[in-house]
């Protein structure tokens, strides 16, 4: 996403242009530890056996999608955001992805 162009306006408009993003909107950040797991089967880890590898006859298809924002301006401390959505359906063909259907693709600020 190219968004100097919006920035600009805005800047116009007589808000303040965000010259970065802040660390706080990256998401929580916990402190990485090891944590036991929990065993749901038996007392033990071990391996399970589940049968040999079957092709799948059919199309195998899944639901994709992105989420992408950035912060291009303040109306004094509330940040603006310009984001882009997109949701897809791909299908797996001979051993390749194609893209069967785009469902939406939206941009918003």
């Amino acid at each position: 996403m190219d968004l100097t162009r919006l920035r600009a306006r805005l800047a116009e408009a007589g808000l303040r242009p965000a010259a970065l993003v802040p660390p706080a909107s990256g998401g929580r950040i916990d402190e990485a530890t090891i944590q036991p797991a929990t065993l749901v089967e038996g007392d033990a880890v071990r391996p399970l056996a589940v049968g040999a590898p079957e092709p799948w006859p059919g199309t195998v298809a899944f639901l994709d999608g992105i989420q992408r924002w950035e912060v291009v301006a303040y109306a004094g401390t509330m940040p603006l955001v310009a984001a882009h959505v997109a949701a897809a359906v791909r299908e797996r063909r001979d051993g390749r992805f194609h893209t069967a259907l785009v469902r939406r693709r939206t941009r918003l600020v």
